[in-house]
C-alpha cells in the first residue's frame, strides 16, 4: 500500500504507466490495481495506490515497489528499475529449458563458437545471462511445463540432420554422456566449446541459480562468474584483453522496457569493441515487443546485424511465444548460410503446423 499527495503523483509519478508496466509483467502472478481518495484537511488531498501481487510468483518471492528514501515518494524509473531486478530473480529457466527457443539460441551459438576456432588466436566470451548452466529434464520444474518435449525431444532421433547442426549435436552427446537426462545452458556449451587458450565469463544475479552455475563450471582458471546484473558486466568486462570473442545476450525479457535497455547496452559495446560479435536472442510474442529492440538497433548506425528466427506455429492469443529471434553484429563468413540450413530443418522438426518456418536475413547490412 502506498499513499502519495496529489502534487507528489503529477511531479513524481505516472500511475497509469506504473498500472500497466505490472499488470504486463507480473510474470507468474495475477495482479490487481485501485485508488482511493480520502480528504484529509488542511493537508492536500491523499490517494491511496493499492498494488497486490497474488502469490506465489514461480520460486513463491512476492514484490513490493520500494518508496524513495529521502522523499518517500516512488519515482517511475525507479519503480520500473526494481521491477525489472525482481523479474530476473524471479525467473526460473529451468521452466523453459530445452525448449525450441534454445533450440535456436544454443545452435547459432554451437556455429559461432565454432568459427572462433578455426583461428589459433585465443578468444573470449562472455554470457551476460548465464543462468545456472545445466538443467535436468526429470525436475519437477521441466515436468511442470514439459516444454523441453517440443524442442529438444523431437531431435532425439535426428539422423538425417544437416551438417550445419553437427557442432550442437556432438555438444549434447558429451552432455548426455557426463551427465545423462541433463540438458546444456550456454555456459555449459560455451566451457565445452573452449580451447585452453580460451576464456570465458558468465553472470548471473539470481542466487540459487548462481550456486549452481558454480557447481556446474566453476574452478577453472579460464571460467570467471559474476554474480551481477548481466549489462551492467558488459561495461566492466569488455572489449576483453584477447579483442576476439563473442558476446552472449539472453535475459527473459519479463520487463518490456528490456528491450530498449538491451538495444542501449548493444549499442555502447559495440562502439567500444567494434571486431567482437554480439549475439542478442530475443521471443517472438503476439504483443510485438521486439520491435523496438529491432527499431532502435536498425536506426543506431551499427552495421552488419543478422536476424535469424524459428518460427514454430500461428500465434495464438495474449501470452505464449509462437517463435525465437537471435540477432548476430558481425556474423563470421559462411555463418547466416549454415544457420540458415539449419532452422529450415529445425521448423520441420519442432514446427506446429503449417506457418513454421526458419527466417535468416539482415536487418542491417554493411
Amino acid at each position: 500500500v502506498f499513499s502519495f499527495t496529489s502534487e507528489a503523483i503529477a511531479s513524481h509519478f505516472d500511475f497509469v504507466r506504473l498500472a500497466s508496466m505490472i499488470s504486463e509483467n507480473a510474470s507468474g502472478c495475477c495482479a490487481h490495481l485501485w485508488v482511493t481518495t480520502r480528504p484529509t484537511p488542511p493537508a492536500p488531498m491523499i490517494r491511496t495506490f493499492f498494488a497486490i501481487l497474488k502469490p506465489p510468483c514461480r520460486n513463491g518471492v512476492s514484490v513490493c515497489l520500494p518508496l524513495h528514501r529521502a522523499t518517500g515518494k516512488l519515482a517511475l524509473a525507479e519503480a520500473e528499475d526494481f521491477w525489472r531486478d525482481s523479474a530476473m530473480l524471479s525467473y526460473q529457466h529451468a521452466y523453459h529449458a530445452g525448449n525450441f527457443a534454445d533450440v535456436h539460441k544454443h545452435v547459432a551459438l554451437c556455429l559461432l563458437l565454432e568459427a572462433l576456432r578455426r583461428k589459433e588466436k585465443p578468444f573470449f566470451v562472455l554470457d551476460a545471462y548465464a543462468g545456472r548452466g545445466l538443467y535436468d529434464l526429470n525436475s519437477p520444474e521441466s515436468a511442470k511445463t514439459g516444454e523441453y518435449t517440443g524442442g529438444i525431444g523431437r531431435l532425439a532421433d535426428a539422423a538425417d540432420a544437416r551438417p550445419a547442426l553437427a557442432p550442437y549435436l556432438a555438444a549434447l552427446k558429451a552432455c548426455e554422456a557426463r551427465h545423462p537426462g541433463h540438458y546444456p545452458g550456454s555456459p555449459w556449451l560455451i566451457l565445452h566449446g573452449l580451447r585452453p587458450q580460451d576464456r570465458m565469463a558468465c553472470c548471473e544475479l539470481h542466487p540459487a541459480e548462481f550456486d549452481a552455475l558454480r557447481a556446474h563450471v566453476g574452478g577453472l582458471r579460464r571460467v570467471a562468474l559474476h554474480r551481477r546484473d548481466g549489462l551492467e558486466a558488459m561495461r566492466a568486462l569488455l572489449p576483453p584483453k584477447e579483442r576476439r570473442g563473442l558476446l552472449l545476450i539472453d535475459p527473459s525479457y519479463e520487463v518490456k522496457r528490456e528491450y530498449g535497455q538491451v538495444a542501449k547496452a548493444v549499442i555502447a559495446c559495440h562502439r567500444h569493441w567494434r571486431e567482437g560479435m554480439l549475439a542478442i536472442w530475443y521471443p517472438l510474442l503476439p504483443a510485438g515487443h521486439h520491435a523496438a529492440l529491432l527499431d532502435a538497433l536498425r536506426a543506431s548506425g551499427v552495421r552488419k546485424i543478422l536476424d535469424s528466427r524459428l518460427i514454430v506455429g500461428t500465434p495464438g492469443g495474449e501470452r505464449g511465444m509462437h517463435g525465437s529471434g537471435m540477432l548476430v553484429v558481425n556474423p563470421p563468413w559462411g555463418f547466416s548460410g549454415e544457420l540458415g540450413e539449419a532452422l529450415r530443418y529445425l521448423a520441420g522438426r519442432l514446427g506446429r503446423d503449417k506457418s513454421a518456418q526458419g527466417i535468416v536475413k539482415w536487418l542491417v547490412t554493411e
